[in-house]
C-alpha cells in the first residue's frame, strides 16, 4: 500500500502560502509526485495537476520546479508538446533555466581555478554540485548564485583571491569571533553576479564540527578542467536538509526536491547509519525524522522502511526539539526562553564553539560574539539593542497577558452586576 504525504503539524489547514510554513503545501506536494513520483501516481499526479495548473499565478517555489517537470514528461515520458500551451511554457522555462545555469557556471570558472592555482581546496555546494551530479542535466535545477566551501583557515587567503580578480567582498569582520557565528559571505563580481563563499556548511549551532568533518569524506569533481570537490552523498543529503527546511514566507521546499533527486541518484550510495550518527551528534533527529517521513510519503521508495523506524525510535532531547521549533515556526514567534529570548543558546553555543579557546579569549571575545550575531556595527551599539528587544520583549508580554486579566475582571463585574440588579432586570430594592 502506498503512503500518502502527510503535511506535518507545522502546517495547519488555515495556514495558506500567505501565512508562511515550513512544509509544501498539498498543491506543491501534487506538482513533486507528478516530477518524482513512480509511474503510476506519477500519472495520477500529472493529470491532476495540467487540469487546475495556472502558470499565471504559480508561486516562486513551484515555478523552480518546472524545469524537473518537463524533463519527466516531455524528454522521458516522450510526450509531444506540439501546440500545447501548457507544454510549450515548460520548455521555455526549462531553457532559460538551462541558458542561465551555464551562464553562472561560465562566472564561476575563473574564480575555482584562480582558488586551486593558490592551493586552496574547494567543495561545490547545493544547486551548481546537484545540477552537476544528481540531476540529469544542468537545465533542471534553477539557482539564484554559486555556493562554494573553503576551509575556515583558508577564508582569508580565499577573500584575497577574489579580490584580486576585481570582486566585491563586504566582510568588514575578519575577526575568526565572527566566523563562530556566520558561515557564509556574499561576494560579487563588477556585474552583480554572487557567489556565496562559505567557511562553514551551515550558520550557527554545530556548524564547525560538521563542516571540519564533512573534509574527510569528499568526493572529486573535474569541473571544466579545474580540479574541486563535492560533498559525499549522506552529507550532502544531511546538508540540504539542514539547511533547507525551515520556515519561510515563501517556503524554500526545493529541499524536498532535491533530496527525492538525490537520493534517485545516490541512493545505494547513502550510509543511513551515517545519517543517524549526524542527527543524534548535532541534534537535529527530529528534523531528520520528519524529513525522512515526508519524503517517502511523496516517493515510497526513496526512504526504506526500517530506515524510518529506526529514526522513530531515536530519543531526541531538549536540544532536538528546541532546533525543530526554531524551523518550523516564525522567527518572531519563537524564543527559546519567554523572557531571555535566545541568549542561553548563544551562550551554550559560544561556550562549545571556543572551548579550546584560552580562558581570557574565551570571556572577552563574547560581547564580539554577541555584537555579530544581533548584527550591530560597533559593541557600543549593543545596550541599546538589549534595551529595545527587552522593552518590545515585556511589550509583548503583558499584550498577551492582558487580554485573561480584562476578562477576569470582565466577569467579576458581570457577577457584581447580577447581585445588583433583580430576576426581572431591575434594580433590587431595600
Amino acid at each position: 500500500m502506498t503512503a500518502r504525504a502527510t503535511l506535518p503539524s507545522c502546517l495547519t489547514p488555515e495556514a495558506g502560502p500567505a501565512d508562511g510554513h515550513c512544509w509544501p503545501t498539498s498543491e506543491q506536494t501534487l506538482l513533486l509526485r507528478a516530477a518524482l513520483s513512480e509511474d503510476s501516481l506519477a500519472r495520477e499526479a500529472w493529470d491532476l495537476w495540467q487540469r487546475t495548473a495556472d502558470l499565471d499565478r504559480i508561486d516562486h517555489g513551484s515555478y523552480r520546479l518546472l524545469p524537473l517537470l518537463y524533463h519527466r514528461w516531455v524528454v522521458r515520458a516522450g510526450q509531444a508538446s506540439g501546440q500545447d500551451p501548457l507544454l510549450r511554457r515548460l520548455k521555455g522555462v526549462y531553457l532559460k533555466t538551462w541558458y542561465w545555469n551555464h551562464v553562472r557556471f561560465h562566472r564561476a570558472r575563473r574564480p575555482l581555478e584562480a582558488l586551486a592555482a593558490a592551493g586552496i581546496p574547494t567543495v561545490l555546494l547545493k544547486g551548481m554540485a546537484l545540477a552537476l551530479t544528481a540531476y540529469e542535466g544542468p537545465g533542471l535545477r534553477p539557482m539564484e548564485d554559486i555556493d562554494i566551501l573553503v576551509r575556515e583557515r583558508d577564508l582569508g587567503r580565499a577573500i584575497g583571491v577574489f579580490r584580486e580578480l576585481g570582486w566585491s567582498a563586504p566582510f568588514p569582520r575578519l575577526h575568526r569571533i565572527a566566523w563562530l557565528r556566520d558561515h557564509a559571505v556574499d561576494v560579487r563580481d563588477t556585474d552583480g553576479f554572487a557567489i556565496d563563499l562559505h567557511w562553514r556548511l551551515i550558520g550557527g549551532g554545530p556548524a564547525t564540527d560538521v563542516s571540519r568533518a564533512v573534509w574527510k569524506r569528499l568526493e572529486p569533481l573535474v569541473f571544466e578542467g579545474v580540479p574541486t570537490h563535492t560533498l559525499g552523498a549522506t552529507d550532502q543529503f544531511f546538508h540540504v536538509c539542514v539547511h533547507g527546511l525551515k520556515w519561510s514566507r515563501i517556503p524554500p521546499w526545493r529541499w524536498a526536491a532535491d533530496t527525492l533527486v538525490l537520493l534517485r541518484h545516490s541512493g545505494a550510495r547513502m550510509d543511513w547509519s551515517l545519517l543517524r550518527e549526524l542527527a543524534a551528534r548535532h541534534h537535529f533527529v527530529i528534523v531528520l525524522r520528519e524529513a525522512l517521513k515526508y519524503l517517502r510519503g511523496v516517493r515510497e521508495a526513496a526512504v526504506p522502511s526500517d530506515v524510518l523506524e529506526t529514526f522513530e525510535r531515536m530519543p531526541a532531547g531538549r536540544i532536538d526539539r528546541m532546533r525543530y521549533l526554531a524551523r518550523v515556526n516564525p522567527p518572531r514567534d519563537y524564543a527559546i526562553h519567554p523572557v531571555w529570548g535566545s541568549l542561553p543558546e548563544m551562550l551554550r553555543q559560544y561556550g562549545r564553539e571556543t572551548r579550546e579557546w584560552p580562558a581570557l579569549e574565551r570571556w572577552t571575545g563574547f560581547p564580539v560574539y554577541w555584537q555579530v550575531s544581533w548584527g550591530a556595527d560597533d559593541l557600543w551599539e549593543l545596550p541599546l539593542i538589549i534595551a529595545s528587544r527587552v522593552y518590545w520583549r515585556f511589550r509583548r508580554i503583558l499584550r498577551r497577558a492582558l487580554p485573561r486579566i480584562t476578562g477576569r475582571s470582565s466577569a467579576a463585574q458581570k457577577r457584581a452586576c447580577s447581585d445588583k440588579m433583580g430576576p426581572s432586570g431591575q434594580e433590587g430594592g431595600g
